[in-house]
């Protein structure tokens, strides 16, 4: 957290009052405020709309994190990894390989969800 504060400071922008998020920004030409030529101004990110697709995917008839979130709580108690990979979209992805005898890299290597699907 301390290190996201120092990259957002470097940036010109510090956490504000709410969650929110501050950014520095000049007064315009020739204006001087207590000396100042900038000030703290609330940053808000305008997204381009043409460019929006939304945040569903081909996938989210599969699985989706969601679903990796809810097991886990089940089994742990509580959320212990940000990204779980559902137990089904590690089916799909292992399925896609015809070979039962095929060697299967789990690159996450967290909750175990890629184990758990190789022994099925």
């Amino acid at each position: 957290m301390a290190t996201r504060k120092r990259k957002q400071a470097r940036e010109g922008r510090v956490a504000g009052p709410h969650g929110s998020t501050l950014e520095k920004r000049p007064y315009d030409a020739g204006v001087v405020v207590g000396g100042q030529t900038e000030r703290w101004v609330p940053y808000e990110k305008i997204r381009d709309p043409k460019k929006a697709f939304g945040w569903s995917t081909w996938l989210d008839s599969t699985a989706t994190n969601a679903d990796g979130t809810k097991l886990l709580k089940e089994i742990f108690g509580q959320k212990v990894f940000d990204t779980p990979k559902p137990l089904a979209l590690m089916e799909w992805v292992i399925g896609l390989c015809g070979n039962p005898d095929a060697i299967v890299l789990d690159s996450f290597a967290g909750s175990g969800t890629t184990a758990m699907r190789c022994l099925n």
